[in-house]
């Protein structure tokens, strides 16, 4: 138990924050008990733990009533401050057979005052006598003298011979004395008693000579009348002892009875004499012994009650203190373990028999990085300060484990002060996960979470220390801002995990190109920005860029999967500290958005002119996607010749933009645009619409008339989740003939997921739609897809059709790709020819179908009407104006 395992009851009760709880529990018993002053607490070392009274507590230090007399329930009477006497009882607190502290009991002593000044039935020589031995081991009044009464209490004895009633009643005889001498040096008859448990003596008493004054008077009378003889004389002597020593004898009887404990027995009273009064006395006497011994009993009960209470205090306190969640370790002003609890066993893992006596600095330290190593110091001193000013916060420290590792803890630690004796209390709380927590903060505040590169904001940190020391190395600073090619097409078909996949694949592959110092950051969903440092000139930043393109031509495998992926990277350079890190960034953007330009896959380095020219296609990007959503945009026909016979077998739908401002844009400006912003999705289904609705219109109007229009999907509309039911909505919508349609597409469709490319085209085909092979030679393994694709035609790239009149290795080419067309089954379409020369040359190589400026322009429908149908226009000046 607590009691058994602390060096006295004050530590336990100060250290568990009970004693105020006991004053308070001693408060409320005192003014429940009638007659009780008050109750004090002491240890086994006298020292006061609780009281009710501490202005008065010092009389117990004074009484030496304490738990070191042998375990048995002592009292003591004295007088209080204001002189009046009190009664001092004190009731050992054992535990486990072991005297730990005492209970005292203070009581009003009046009564035993006004018992010993009782003289009612008592001639002028009785007297009542209770006393004690006091701290001197010497015998002393505790009730006022008849004969002495100015006297205060308790009052020493005044010298006396041993067989003074009192010296004999303190010395634990009971009984009837008879000729002996009190503290006045009279001879007295006595009636001695010693109360237990308080040791007091109590002496009912009279002269002598007062108590046999009726027995000499007669033996006078008896002497004088000796003459009337002496038959007389014996019989009225025998009749005379009779009459006076039956009386004595009962009243002794009675004093003995009571003297030995039988508290029920009583004198006969009725007598008028001294007798009566001797022994009315001897009752009165008695009924106070009842009484005192009710309520000593009494208070003996409380005193067991409050014992039990003490205990089972004591017990709830061991269990909060083992089961606390927290650690909590108790140790002395010098910082000595006093106490060590289960958590804080779980905590420093050591036991606590291993940790008591172990200085606290032993079990706790403070992490110090100051000097660029991981040191532990010794806080104690710090910490003990620390406790001294109520409110102080806790500390975070390590609690150095048995087997040297650190664990990170917060300490909270409590001064406590009884009398001279200061300890302190550490409660302890793992924070462990707190501190994971934390420095996963701090890390997310600087690192990219997918790719664990460094973030934007760490690397524009580490370019302002670059920049600063740029002049002091004579070296210059480059930043390379790439951005992949058409990653948003990786998103749209797999999903955005097989994109994070590629991200850090990709950033893996950055990593291992770069110098060593170099720092490769991601700044932005596909982007990532190179920062390269103390290099000594512009030439070495472009070599790196040009090895970050080349690490990329691999291609990557995402689950089973091949995809290829390409990056766009601008490059900026300075030699001056006086560029700051943002200029630079935004200037390796700028550089980067011009090789988007210019055609992906390459870098660009920034010069002065790149960041209007930037500022141009921005304001490009704002005004076609206003354009878009007004419905601006125009789709022009261009009629595909059929050579034999110099018909047409359709029209490819291409799109136009009339600005208000900017007047005609090149397709080959805008259309770039819309690709690399993502507008060419809404752009294309703007178009798609506008077809099957002409569609539909020259199916209704010419029904017998065997045509196709041709439409233009991007490499992203055909990654779409939603492509084939876009394009069979808008074949609805205009009650359109899929089998008038013809979806053109280019290789590019192939580079990012080859599978669901194919997977599209084929439902599209299902639906009754033609597939055509766009700018074919261009792309990426071609004549490997041209044998899985569903296509149904073939479109030769017009850059193989413009050498076809000066180099004959470039006929080579066409008439591989007219003699493989026709042997697949696929329709061969030669595109961009200009020149008779073209045509003729194509004609001789096979070719059977073309389109091109030598045929017929891009032209609004109505006007391409006339050319398919010619039979139906009446205006032949409009078609010669047409075929111009």
């Amino acid at each position: 138990g607590l009691f058994t395992s602390t060096p006295s009851l004050r530590a336990v009760l100060a250290g568990s924050g009970d004693a105020e709880a006991l004053e308070a529990g001693l408060d409320g018993a005192v003014d429940e008990i009638p007659r009780l002053l008050a109750m004090t607490v002491v240890d086994t070392d006298d020292r006061i733990v609780a009281t009710t009274d501490p202005t008065g507590a010092t009389k117990l230090l004074e009484s030496g009533i304490g738990p070191d007399d042998g375990g048995e329930i002592l009292g003591v009477v004295t007088t209080d401050r204001r002189g009046d006497p009190i009664a001092l009882s004190s009731f050992p607190v054992v535990v486990d057979g072991v005297t730990i502290g005492a209970v005292v009991i203070e009581t009003d002593a009046t009564a035993i005052g006004d018992l010993a000044t009782n003289y009612e039935g008592l001639s002028a020589t009785g007297e009542t006598n209770v006393a004690q031995f006091g701290i001197g081991g010497e015998p002393e009044f505790i009730a006022p003298l008849r004969f002495d009464g100015d006297r205060a209490t308790p009052t020493a004895l005044p010298a006396a011979p041993a067989t003074d009633p009192v010296v004999a009643a303190l010395a634990g005889a009971a009984g009837r004395l008879g000729d002996v001498v009190d503290y006045r040096g009279e001879t007295v008859l006595a009636v001695t008693r010693s109360v237990d448990g308080p040791g007091w003596g109590v002496v009912v008493k009279i002269d002598r000579a007062e108590a046999l004054a009726g027995t000499e008077s007669f033996r006078d009378a008896l002497a004088g009348a000796w003459a009337l003889g002496s038959v007389m004389v014996l019989l009225l002597g025998y009749l005379f002892a009779r009459w006076v020593s039956r009386p004595v004898h009962r009243l002794t009887a009675a004093a003995e009875a009571v003297a030995a404990g039988d508290l029920e027995i009583r004198a006969e009273s009725d007598r008028a004499d001294e007798l009566g009064a001797l022994a009315a006395a001897v009752n009165t006497m008695t009924d106070s012994l009842v009484n005192a011994a009710v309520e000593e009993a009494s208070r003996t009960g409380e005193l067991e009650t409050l014992n039990r209470q003490l205990s089972e205090s004591e017990a709830r306190v061991r269990a909060i203190f083992e089961s606390a969640a927290e650690g909590i370790v108790h140790c002395d002003e010098r910082g000595t373990i006093l106490e060590f609890n289960q958590a804080a066993e779980e905590i420093f893992q050591r036991p606590a028999h291993e940790a008591l006596g172990l200085p606290i600095a032993s079990v706790l330290g403070v992490v110090s990085n100051s000097d660029g190593g991981r040191t532990i110091f010794d806080p104690t001193a710090a910490l003990f300060d620390q406790a001294g000013h109520p409110g102080g916060d806790a500390a975070e420290m390590v609690a150095r484990r048995a087997q040297g590792a650190a664990l990170p803890v917060e300490v909270s630690v409590s001064r406590v002060e009884m009398g001279d004796t200061v300890s302190y209390t550490a409660l302890i709380r793992d924070i462990s996960e707190r501190a994971a927590y934390e420095r996963r903060l701090a890390e997310m505040a600087t690192q990219d979470g997918l790719t664990g590169l460094p973030n934007r904001e760490l690397l524009t940190s580490k370019l302002e220390i670059a920049l600063v020391a740029c002049e002091e190395r004579v070296a210059g600073v480059s930043v390379l801002f790439i951005d992949l090619d058409r990653f948003k097409l990786v998103n749209d078909a797999w999903g955005h995990a097989a994109g994070d996949s590629l991200l850090r694949l990709v950033s893996r592959r950055l990593h291992h190109v770069l110098r060593a110092g170099d720092t490769i950051a991601r700044v932005g969903g596909d982007e990532f920005v190179v920062l390269a440092a103390n290099i000594p000139d512009a030439s070495t930043a472009i070599g790196l860029g040009e090895r970050l393109l080349g690490s990329l031509q691999e291609p990557f495998e995402l689950g089973g999967s091949t995809t290829y992926v390409t990056a766009s990277i601008g490059i900026a350079t300075t030699f001056s500290s006086d560029t700051t890190a943002d200029d630079l960034i935004s200037q390796a953007d700028v550089a980067m958005y011009r090789a988007k330009q210019a055609g992906r896959s390459r870098l660009e380095v920034f010069d002065s002119h790149m960041r209007s020219r930037v500022q141009a296609r921005h304001e490009l990007d704002t005004e076609l996607r206003k354009a878009i959503d007004a419905g601006e945009l125009d789709v022009h026909y261009q009629p595909i010749m059929r050579l034999d016979d110099g018909g047409f077998s359709g029209v490819e739908a291409l799109v136009r933009w009339t600005h208000s401002d900017m007047g005609v844009v090149s397709p080959g400006e805008f259309v770039p645009a819309a690709e690399e912003s993502g507008l060419i999705v809404p752009m294309g289904r703007f178009v798609l619409d506008r077809v099957c609705r002409q569609l539909a219109e020259w199916q209704h109007r010419y029904p017998a008339t065997d045509f196709q229009i041709s439409v233009n999907l991007s490499a992203r509309e055909v990654m779409q989740t939603d492509c084939v039911e876009v394009v069979h909505a808008a074949l609805l919508r205009h009650a359109a003939d899929p089998r008038g349609l013809t979806v053109e597409v280019t290789e590019s469709v192939l580079v990012t997921d080859a599978t669901t490319a194919i997977e599209n085209l084929r439902r599209l085909r299902g639906l009754g739609v033609k597939i055509a092979l766009d700018d074919f030679g261009t792309g990426y393994s071609s004549l490997t897809y041209l044998r899985d694709m569903p296509v149904d035609i073939v479109k030769i790239d017009r850059e193989f059709i413009a050498e076809l009149e000066y180099d004959r290795g470039e006929s080579t080419v066409v008439a591989l790709v007219l003699g493989l067309g026709e042997s697949m089954g696929h329709a061969v379409v030669g595109e961009g020819i200009e020149t008779q020369e073209q045509h003729d040359e194509f004609v001789r190589l096979g070719g059977r179908l073309a389109q091109g400026f030598l045929y017929a322009r891009p032209q609004p429908a109505e006007r391409v009407e006339a050319l398919l149908w010619p039979a139906e226009v009446i205006d032949l000046e409009t078609l010669d104006e047409t075929r111009s």
